[in-house]
């Protein structure tokens, strides 16, 4: 009987400083320590973006495109297409509006998306 009652005790203890435990892990995670660190074990990390602006420059034979975002202040950003992707740059002007979609791989930004953007003034 002795050693139900420590084995009921025992993990009722346990069971009472799991919460504390995991309690106490969440600030560190939510630190700026904790994204540095959370980074640095998962250095493929991938975000999906989008971002819209104006078609400065485009090379065909990188398959390279450098876009202004609209967003003032903002410096130019450099998109590159992946081999064997299906979007193309062809019909792309310098000083064309547009929204790309892409992944952040590392500071390596790959479109996804290019999606031109006409206003059609109201009458």
């Amino acid at each position: 009987m002795k050693r139900i009652t420590a084995a009921v005790v025992g993990f009722a203890m346990l069971c009472a400083g799991a919460p504390l435990a995991v309690a106490g892990a969440a600030p560190a995670a939510s630190s700026a320590g904790g994204a540095a660190e959370s980074a640095a074990t998962h250095p493929h990390v991938m975000k999906m973006r989008s971002v819209t602006g104006h078609v400065v420059a485009v090379d065909q034979t990188a398959r390279t495109l450098r876009l202004k975002p609209a967003a003032s202040g903002s410096t130019e950003m450099t998109f590159s297409l992946e081999q064997g992707s299906k979007l193309s740059l062809t019909s792309l002007q310098p000083g064309e509006r547009i929204r790309v979609s892409y992944i952040d791989r590392d500071g390596q930004l790959t479109a996804s998306a290019i999606t031109p953007l006409t206003h059609v003034a109201s009458k």
